[in-house]
C-alpha cells in the first residue's frame, strides 16, 4: 500500500487564483473545528490576515526569574514523582511583593503597533492561579489588598492593558490557563501539589466546583472588558490525551462544551484556540517551533523572543533571538499559511528589556517597507526554495530572498505561470526587472546588491492561475535534499509525524516492518556522483538499510555514534553516511530506501536524505 502526506496535482483556491502543483503540496496537521462551535469563516479569514501578534507572559512569578514555579510535582533523583511544597508555596506568595510601578501598557501597545503587530494575547491567569484581572471568584488577584499593586488607580492590569492596545487598533486576546495550582480543587492537574489521577470520578462535587469556578472567570473576562477577539486556553482539562484531542470523560466533556457554548453565546465572533477544547478549537497552536510543512487549516506558532525556551522573564543574563532570526521566522510562518505570535516576558517592574525593544524596532524597520508581503497573504505554492520563502496575494508572488544570488540572477524553480512583470518591493518606483525563462525555471535579473541585508522582497506578477511544478530538483550547487514529508510511503505501519514535541521537525515514524519502504522522485540537471547521507532523529532505532537509484545500490548501517548535528531535550539528530551513488543521466530518477535488517524498535525516524554532488 502506498500513501503520502502530500497529494499529487494539489489545487488550492486562494484569492480567486488556483495553485496547481504538479507534484506535492505541504504536509501538516489539522486544527479540528466543530460546526456548532466554530467561529464564522469570514472571522477566521480576518484572523489569518493579521499574521503577526504579541504574546505577553507576565505576573508575580516574573519576579523569580527561574521559570515554571507552578510545578508542584517534580521528578527526584530516583525518578520518583515527589511534591515540591516548600518551593511552590514560596512562589505562590510572590503576589505579596508584586508591585510593577513602571507598568505602562500604552508604551507596550505603541511598540507592538510600530513593529507591525495586529493583535495581542495577554496572560490573564497562568498555571499558578494568580489573576491579572479583577475577578470575584478568588482573592488571589491583582486587585486584592494582599497585592501591593492593588493601591494603584489602574490596578486591574487586564483592563488597563486592554484599553491601551484597543486604542492603538490592535485586536485583543486573553490567555487563560485551565490548570490552577492555587485552587483547592485543582488536584485533577498532574502538576498540582495534591494531584489525584482519579479526581473527577472520586470527587465529583469538587470537580463541579472547579468547573464552575473556571466558567465564571471566563464569563467575567468576556463580559467585563468589551468584545474580546481571542480566548487562548493553555494546557488541558483532565482525561484529554493532548492539547486538541477529544475529551474522554463524559462529565468533563459536558462541562467543557457548556463553557464553550457560553462563550459563543456571549460573543459569536470570538476565536478560540485548540488547547483542551475537545477538538473544537478554531486554530492550532504549535509551540516554540515552526512545523516544516505548516499546518492544514488555520494556525498560529507561538515562539519566544528570548532563547532558552521560557516564556517568562529569565533575569538580566537572558539572551535573545536577533532581528534577522525573528524576521525570517515571521516570513517562514507566513509562507506556510500561519500567524506568528511572538512572546515577550516583561520585567517584574513592568518594562520591556532593551534587547526586546531593539528587536521590535528592527522588525518595525523591515515591516515598514515590506509589510505588504506579509499581511493578507496565503501560503507558498512552492515546495522549497533554496534562497528563501514565498508568500502570495492576488496575482502577486512575493519572493523573500534571504540569500541574495551572487551573480545577480534569481532562479525561480518550476514556475509555469506566465509572468507579467517583476520588481523590487523596496523600489518606490517599481522599476521592472528583466525576466527570462529557461526550461522549467524563471530567472529574474535582480542585480548583485541586495536592497535589504536580512530579507529582500522581489515581487512577481502573473497572468492567470499560479502554476508550479514542485518536482524535487537540484539546487544551484548540484545538491539534492529529499525531505521526509516529500516521500511516498509504502506499507501499513510506516507513517509521517509532523514533529510536535521534538521541535526537530517532521520525520518518518512507525518503521518497524521489513516490508515497508520509501520512495522519492526527483529531477537532475547535472549528472554525476553523489554522497548519500540520511538525517535521523535517534531514539530506539537501529539496523541496516538499502539505498537504490536505478541500477545503483548501497547498503548502510546506522551507528549510535554518527555525527550529532542537533539536540532538543532528549532527542538527537544524527547525520549517517550511506556511501556514494552515480546518476549518469539527466532527467527524472527514483530513490528508494528499504530495510535490510531492523535491530531495534524501529529502523529509523528519518528526517531527510541528502545527496551532495561530488566535485
Amino acid at each position: 500500500m502506498a500513501k503520502t502526506r502530500k497529494t499529487v496535482a494539489l489545487s488550492i483556491m486562494v484569492s480567486g487564483l488556483v495553485f496547481i502543483c504538479s507534484c506535492q503540496g505541504p504536509a501538516g496537521v489539522t486544527a479540528g473545528r466543530g460546526a456548532s462551535f466554530q467561529a464564522p469563516e469570514e472571522r477566521m479569514e480576518e484572523f489569518n490576515d493579521w499574521k503577526f501578534g504579541l504574546f505577553l507572559h507576565w505576573g508575580p512569578w516574573s519576579q523569580s526569574g527561574i521559570g515554571p514555579i507552578w510545578r508542584g510535582r517534580k521528578k527526584g533523583p530516583d525518578k520518583v514523582i515527589e511534591n515540591n511544597t516548600e518551593q511552590v508555596q514560596k512562589h505562590l506568595d510572590l503576589n505579596k511583593t508584586f508591585d510593577p510601578v513602571k507598568f505602562d501598557p500604552a508604551k507596550w501597545a505603541r511598540l507592538a503597533k510600530k513593529a507591525g503587530m495586529k493583535y495581542v494575547v495577554f496572560t490573564t491567569k497562568h498555571h499558578d492561579g494568580f489573576c491579572n484581572f479583577d475577578t470575584k471568584q478568588t482573592h488571589y488577584r491583582v486587585t486584592d489588598p494582599d497585592c501591593p499593586y492593588s493601591t494603584n488607580p489602574n490596578a486591574d492590569i487586564t483592563k488597563h492593558l486592554t484599553d491601551a492596545f484597543r486604542k492603538e487598533g490592535l485586536a485583543i486576546g486573553y490567555y487563560f490557563s485551565h490548570p490552577d495550582q492555587h485552587h483547592a480543587d485543582g488536584d485533577w492537574w498532574w502538576r498540582h501539589l495534591y494531584y489525584d489521577p482519579d479526581f473527577v470520578d472520586k470527587f465529583p462535587n469538587r470537580w463541579k466546583t472547579f468547573a464552575e469556578f473556571e466558567t465564571e472567570q471566563v464569563r467575567e473576562l468576556l463580559t467585563n472588558y468589551g468584545d474580546i477577539d481571542i480566548l487562548w486556553f493553555d494546557i488541558r482539562w483532565p482525561a484529554t490525551p493532548g492539547y486538541g484531542m477529544a475529551i474522554e470523560n463524559p462529565t468533563v466533556k459536558k462541562d467543557m462544551l457548556d463553557m464553550l457554548a457560553m462563550a459563543r453565546k456571549i460573543n459569536p465572533d470570538i476565536l478560540i484556540n485548540d488547547r483542551g477544547t475537545d477538538v473544537l478549537g478554531d486554530f492550532a497552536t504549535p509551540e516554540q517551533h515552526v512545523p516544516e510543512g505548516g499546518v492544514e487549516g488555520y494556525w498560529e506558532a507561538n515562539i519566544t523572543i528570548s532563547n532558552g525556551g521560557g516564556y517568562w522573564y529569565r533575569g538580566p543574563d537572558s539572551t535573545y533571538k536577533t532581528a534577522e532570526e525573528l524576521i525570517h521566522m515571521l516570513v517562514d510562518i507566513a509562507s506556510k499559511g500561519g500567524n506568528f505570535l511572538m512572546n515577550i516576558g516583561p520585567r517584574p517592574d513592568g518594562t520591556f528589556t532593551p534587547q526586546e525593544i531593539d528587536r521590535l524596532d528592527g522588525m518595525a524597520d523591515w515591516m515598514a517597507v515590506n509589510g505588504e508581503s506579509i499581511y493578507g497573504t496565503e501560503r507558498s505554492p512552492f515546495g522549497s526554495l533554496e534562497w528563501g520563502r514565498c508568500t502570495v496575494k492576488g496575482d502577486k508572488l512575493y519572493l523573500h530572498v534571504f540569500d541574495w544570488p551572487q551573480n545577480g540572477r534569481l532562479r525561480v524553480p518550476g514556475l509555469k505561470s506566465k509572468v507579467a512583470g517583476a520588481y523590487l518591493l523596496a523600489d518606490s518606483q517599481s522599476r521592472p526587472k528583466k525576466v527570462t525563462r529557461q526550461g522549467l525555471d524563471v530567472f529574474i535579473d535582480v542585480g548583485k546588491r541586495a536592497p535589504d541585508k536580512i530579507n529582500s522582497v522581489v515581487v512577481v506578477t502573473v497572468k492567470g492561475p499560479i502554476e508550479v511544478d514542485n518536482t524535487i530538483r537540484q539546487n544551484t550547487s548540484g545538491d539534492i535534499t529529499l525531505a521526509a514529508g516529500d516521500a511516498m510511503l509504502h506499507g501499513e505501519d510506516i507513517d509521517y509525524f509532523w514533529g510536535s514535541g521534538t521541535k526537530l521537525g517532521g520525520y518518518i515514524t512507525g518503521w518497524e516492518n521489513m516490508e515497508d519502504y520509501l520512495t522519492w522522485e526527483f529531477i537532475i540537471d547535472q549528472p554525476g556522483s553523489f554522497a548519500v547521507e540520511t538525517v535521523r532523529i535517534a531514539s530506539k532505532d537501529g539496523g541496516n538499510y538499502i539505498v537504490s537509484a536505478g541500477p545503483e545500490e548501497l547498503t548502510a548501517t546506522l551507528k549510535p555514534d554518527d555525527e550529532l548535528i542537533a539536540r532538543k531535550n532528549t532527542r538527537r539528530e544524527l547525520l549517517s553516511p550511506a556511501g556514494t551513488i552515480t546518476l549518469s543521466t539527466a532527467g527524472k530518477h527514483t530513490l528508494t530506501i528499504k530495510p535490510a535488517e531492523i535491530t531495534a524498535d524501529v529502523l529509523m525516524q528519518l528526517k531527510e536524505v541528502r545527496l551532495t554532488k561530488v566535485r
